[in-house]
């Protein structure tokens, strides 16, 4: 007897008739719980959920910025940091130039923008190339062609007095042909031009941009661009001469962010010298006269996505535009509180400034100085900015002494904006406690950002850090990310495991059920490019080529798709021995989304009466599951993600299993 019954288990799991999971996992445990009558909902933010993007990890220049050209203008440099406080210049890195060629700063295209590419030749040819974006210390041909592409190229040419043509290709290490060559006479005229053509892809691979110049005389060239034409922004009067990468822009859209946070973070604030200071002005106007210059983060910044473009892609997300801005004090954390800038001097005056000028530059009408630059830009209505962030993991005194004037100066002419303020770069201690302290008794109208970057078991345990907190004043969970037992943030093996996931997902029913006071939540870091990231875990990894969706971005694609605006409380045990669970309603569309997460060793028997939602339509169970939490996915093995069935019950009693180490959510229909 024994005999036959292990062939009739083996026959049925040959047919597919009894699930493996569910005979591994048969001895699951009960979790029962109520919904709360719909009287006893509660509002929760609009804007709970969002996304942040910083400049970190080659995450916009390399990345999110569909330039393929690295060191556009010959005005790279880079910054030693800690060590000497010193910019270090490498004005031709990453291009390989001949001997008719040197950068030079005597005929340049802006002030902003010293340096151009001078090429003298007496009847002769020039024979340039630039290598792209490709792994740190490595400059070799790393420009993605694929296969039937068109390639928007552009440069802005000097030519006076010389007589010759200029052909555009992009070639591989080898010199073989990947696209089409487009060839352009160069007109004589003694002002910059901007030359415009179009290549195609042959084949696809991995090249270098060549330019040909051929003639006599002395010309000029500076601004380069290589941007595919399928890249979102490209064509459009509003974006210019900027765009951005495709298959990344379509992973952001598919969150369905409510807010983006720009530009940081850190890079907002600048770090060890004012050199290094983040001025949104120097980011808006035309590509060749923003000013170029270091990131905190060890390379360097085209701003060829600046605020405008910040903007502009926020619209283009459907989400509300969230700036950071520093507020007179640099990076804390890398020792900038030493170097404060004085209240009464002209520099911090131009912070003050440069806060309220951005108001009216995102929502200003065309009769303003600064909306009259967003409307020549290409965007004449406003971007109805709400928020304004000033500092960033900022502390103390130097901080909130400066934050208080600029406050005071938003307040006064624009009271109707939001101000973020810092709770530090911890979720406790001295200095988050002093922080607070200050906001409640002088700044309680604001939002305080909270940040933290914990393992996976601390930050389960925050599934309850906003219960007793004061309905005073709101909450944004600026930055947070779960970082495993398993990860090491060297190895890029163990990066964005389903351990971080999973705990995530627990964090944020707490999240949801504090919906009220919590306005606002993002992970962080969103992007990283592979082998750029100084920081990890990342939400979603890329290269030249190819996009990696982790097993975190696949939590948060649930959270913030399905959603509610009321919580409905849950009468039972919300948490319970690695068990977690929320329940949010949208009574218009008659949508309930019940979220169940399972960080635990054990299946359970999901028993949850939603009687007092009224008759249950169909019910859409949407769920990601692994047995192995050190998982993740990588280039062409994605090894885990959403998972999705339709329930069936006539009742209004859900009854489901769900596997150990699971996140599960319901989208319930009902009236």
């Amino acid at each position: 007897m024994a005999k036959k019954g292990i062939l009739i288990i083996l026959l049925a799991l040959i047919l597919g008739c009894i699930p493996a999971v569910y005979l591994v996992e048969s001895n699951s445990r009960e979790y029962a719980f109520s919904s709360a009558s719909l009287d006893e909902s509660y509002a929760i933010s609009s804007n709970l959920y969002g996304i942040f993007i910083e400049d970190i990890n080659y995450a916009v220049d390399g990345g999110l910025n569909a330039n393929l050209i690295q060191n556009n203008s010959f005005e790279y440099s880079f910054f030693n940091g800690a060590k000497d406080n010193k910019i270090e210049y490498a004005k031709s890195k990453f291009w390989e130039l001949d001997d008719a060629c040197r950068t030079v700063t005597e005929s340049p295209i802006a002030k902003e923008n010293p340096t151009s590419l001078k090429i003298t030749l007496s009847g002769g040819v020039s024979i340039i190339y630039n290598v792209g974006y490709g792994e740190i210390e490595k400059e070799s041909a790393s420009i993605p062609m694929n296969a039937g592409e068109t390639y928007g190229f552009a440069v802005y040419v000097l030519g006076n007095g010389f007589e010759g043509n200029l052909s555009v290709s992009v070639v591989t290490e080898e010199g073989q042909p990947l696209t089409t060559i487009t060839k352009m006479e160069i007109a004589p005229i003694a002002s910059y031009k901007r030359y415009e053509r179009e290549i195609t892809a042959l084949t696809s691979g991995n090249g270098k941009l060549k330019i040909e110049v051929s003639g006599s005389g002395t010309l000029y060239l500076d601004t380069f661009t290589l941007r595919s034409t399928t890249s979102y922004g490209y064509g459009k009067e509003a974006w210019g001469e900027s765009s951005v990468r495709l298959d990344l822009f379509n992973a952001l859209k598919d969150l369905n962010p409510s807010f983006l946070r720009f530009p940081g973070g850190c890079l907002a604030e600048g770090a060890f010298t004012w050199e290094n200071d983040y001025d949104w002005k120097s980011t808006v106007g035309s590509n060749e006269k923003r000013v170029q210059m270091p990131n905190l983060w060890g390379y360097f910044q085209s701003m060829e996505i600046g605020f405008y473009e910040y903007f502009l892609l926020s619209e283009a997300l459907g989400a509300t535009p969230v700036p950071v801005i520093g507020a007179g004090v640099l990076c804390q954390a890398r020792g900038g509180g030493k170097y404060p800038l004085e209240i009464e001097s002209e520099q911090f005056e131009a912070i003050v400034n440069n806060a309220i000028d951005l108001v009216e530059f995102a929502n200003g009408d065309e009769s303003t100085l600064y909306g009259s630059l967003r409307a020549s830009m290409g965007h004449p209505e406003p971007f109805n900015m709400k928020y304004l962030a000033v500092g960033n993991e900022n502390w103390g005194e130097e901080y909130y002494s400066r934050f208080e004037v600029i406050y005071n100066a938003l307040k006064a002419k624009y009271p109707e904006i939001v101000v973020i303020s810092s709770s530090g770069p911890k979720p406790s201690g001295e200095e988050y406690d002093y922080n607070w302290s200050v906001v409640r008794e002088k700044f309680a109208d604001t939002v305080v950002d909270e940040h933290y970057y914990v393992g996976s078991d601390e930050l389960e345990s925050f599934y309850s850090r906003y219960d007793e907190f004061p309905r005073t004043t709101g909450v944004f969970v600026g930055e947070y990310a779960s970082h495993s037992d398993y990860f090491v943030w060297w190895d890029m093996v163990t990066r964005n495991n389903w351990d971080s996931a999973l705990s995530e997902g627990a964090f944020l029913t707490g999240i949801e059920r504090n919906g009220d006071i919590v306005e606002m939540a993002t992970y962080a870091p969103l992007l990283s490019k592979y082998g750029y990231h100084v920081w990890a875990p990342d939400l979603i990894w890329f290269d030249t080529h190819d996009v990696v969706l982790t097993p975190n971005y696949y939590v948060q694609y649930l959270n913030m798709n399905y959603v509610g605006d009321e919580y409905l409380p849950l009468i039972g045990k919300q948490r319970e021995n690695g068990l977690y669970s929320s329940l949010t309603i949208n009574r218009a569309e008659g949508k309930a989304y019940l979220k169940v997460v399972n960080t635990s060793n054990s299946a359970i028997t999901l028993k949850a009466d939603l009687t007092s939602l009224g008759e249950l339509g169909n019910i859409t169970k949407r769920y990601i599951r692994n047995n192995n939490i050190k998982i993740y996915n990588d280039i062409n093995k994605e090894r885990i993600g959403i998972e999705s069935e339709v329930v069936i019950t006539n009742e209004s009693v859900l009854n489901d299993f769900l596997p150990k180490y699971s996140y599960t959510v319901f989208e319930i229909d009902f009236n």
